[in-house]
């Protein structure tokens, strides 16, 4: 029984910070502007060239303007639960270091190697997306190049295998590998050098597409709106992801100069930034072509070539390799620092974490170029994007769970976080005052001894987690039932009644003292 005891103490133990967080072996070098470009880079891939369009003729008509909106202000709830976190934790790893410190190593070592997977396959795909551009815009020369120069004019067919090897992709992942070798600096100049390129491109391509603009089309095919309110929520749903670039902000954050300051900053500003973006593009596409005749393969130079017109076709895919290869550069270094973190932590080989004289972790660069070069050259991108948004969705629940339970906690157990300096005359003042124990009961609600514990915070984390659970199950039931009528809006209910009676438990508890350097809801805590 001891060694059982033993070994669930080690799998939840909790990783020590130590006093001035703010102390690195990486360098600090990015600036807020630097980390915001960062972010824009991460979140400009194809999203914008093509999921749009595709939300735009399968689920919200124009009203995919509504639907940016919706999941761009959903992604700002998110990231305020990252400001918290990286202002008390800046340092690398992200979602996997917060998990590590708050909740403990096994759930850490679980959200650690999902994100991992996550940042790869992203960088991957990406530069697998590059190829098959760019040998659709040359008429398929790159392939029957390497069909009949270095495969005799056979192509393989193995399954779960590329039919020919992506040459291409395996460069662009070298490409990227020398680039983050050079340094963080040269990562920014050159994360810089795109943006630039990029945004004079859409900004180009729109004042181009005032030349076709209809706003017949926003009235006639069913209006604005065709598919109503259900059609703008679920679009939003599908377009949620393409704002989660605030993990490479956080990633970075332990080679900023002024994390405190620079991060929630860089946060709030690449998402607005991405979403006003957006939202021009599916004006642009909505306006030019009726919702309906969209291609859904290739929306934008589609809709130039319905008028004749192949001028903004080649600027748009001139854009999307643009964007892909920011989304693959940043991609590939919150791999990179990712990895570094963990080996830091030796849940993975500790040589990962070996830093030469100019702080570039190269052995983590090396090695995840390495995988990255041979997932690009033969496995097909289809392969790859299924195994996109595991760990973002994972990692984004449970920052968001942490902070609850960061408030709920006493404040003795977040003593290990990074603290101002003007902190301790917060403490001074409220010393004075009758201390509360975060997690125990409110006076009102003694009365309940089913809900008391003897570890403060313990019940509040058990109602957490039935919340998640409710809300999942209830998200499953309303979005992808295919049973009795009668019976799901009994699961329904249920699974409602649950998360909202889990919520009252927790506002039943009382929050701790703990002032770190942002809060969420500062003045509702």
């Amino acid at each position: 029984m001891e060694v059982l005891t033993e070994f669930a103490q080690n799998l939840n133990r909790r990783r020590r910070i130590p006093v001035n967080t703010l102390d690195t072996d990486l360098k600090r070098c990015l600036t807020t502007f630097d980390l915001t470009l960062l972010g824009i880079s991460h979140l400009f891939g194809i999203g914008i060239f093509i999921l749009i369009g595709i939300v735009a003729k399968t689920l919200a008509g124009p009203a995919v303007i509504l639907s940016i909106f919706l999941a761009a202000f959903c992604s700002l709830l998110s990231a305020f639960s990252y400001m918290e976190l990286c202002n008390r934790i800046p340092r690398s790893g992200s979602g996997y270091l917060y998990v590590y410190v708050v909740v403990g190593e096994i759930w850490a070592f679980i959200i650690g190697w999902n994100m991992l997977l996550e940042y790869i396959a992203v960088a991957t795909s990406q530069a697998s997306a590059f190829t098959g551009i760019l040998d659709t815009t040359f008429n398929n020369t790159i392939s029957n190049l390497t069909v009949n120069f270095l495969m005799n004019g056979e192509e393989w067919d193995i399954p779960h295998l590329n039919h020919i090897p992506n040459i291409i992709a395996g460069i662009f992942i070298l490409l990227f590998m020398f680039i983050l070798i050079c340094g963080i600096q040269t990562s920014a100049k050159f994360t810089h050098i795109m943006i630039t390129c990029l945004v004079i491109v859409l900004l180009v391509f729109f004042a181009y597409s005032f030349k076709y603009a209809d706003f017949s089309n926003w009235k006639n095919y069913g209006g604005f709106m065709p598919n109503g309110i259900s059609g703008v929520v679920t679009g939003a749903a599908k377009l949620y992801f393409l704002f989660g670039s605030f993990e490479v902000i956080c990633t970075a954050s332990e080679e900023c100069k002024d994390p405190i300051r620079s991060l929630p900053i860089a946060l709030v500003l690449c998402i607005v930034i991405y979403a006003v973006f957006s939202a021009a593009m599916a004006m642009c596409l909505t306006l030019i072509v009726p919702w309906e005749n969209i291609n859904v393969l290739s929306p934008i130079p589609d809709a130039f070539l319905q008028y004749g017109d192949t001028f903004p076709s080649y600027l748009s895919t001139v854009g999307v390799l643009l964007g892909i290869m920011g989304a693959g550069l940043t991609s590939y270094y919150g791999a990179t620092r990712l990895a570094y973190s963990i080996a830091l932590d030796r849940l993975i080989f500790s040589f990962l974490a070996y830093l030469p004289s100019n702080k570039v972790p190269v052995i983590s660069v090396v090695i995840i170029g390495i995988i990255s070069f041979i997932l690009a050259v033969f496995i097909p991108l289809e392969s790859l994007v299924d195994l996109l948004n595991i760990g973002s969705i994972s990692c984004y629940i449970a920052v968001s769970a942490l902070v609850v339970i960061l408030r709920y906690r006493p404040i003795e157990e977040n003593v290990i976080f990074f603290q101002l300096p003007d902190s301790n005359k917060l403490k001074t003042k409220k010393s004075i005052e009758e201390p509360v124990i975060g997690g125990t009961l409110k006076t009102q609600f003694e009365c309940f001894s089913c809900l008391r514990s003897k570890k403060p915070g313990r019940v509040v984390v058990i109602s957490l987690i039935m919340y998640i659970l409710c809300s999942l199950c209830f998200s499953i039931v309303v979005f992808h039932s295919e049973i009795n009528e009668v019976f799901s809006i009994l699961l329904i209910a249920i699974f409602a009644l649950g998360a909202v009676i889990s919520v009252g438990i927790i506002c039943m508890h009382h929050q701790n003292d703990d002032e770190p350097p942002y809060k969420v809801c500062r003045h509702l805590a």
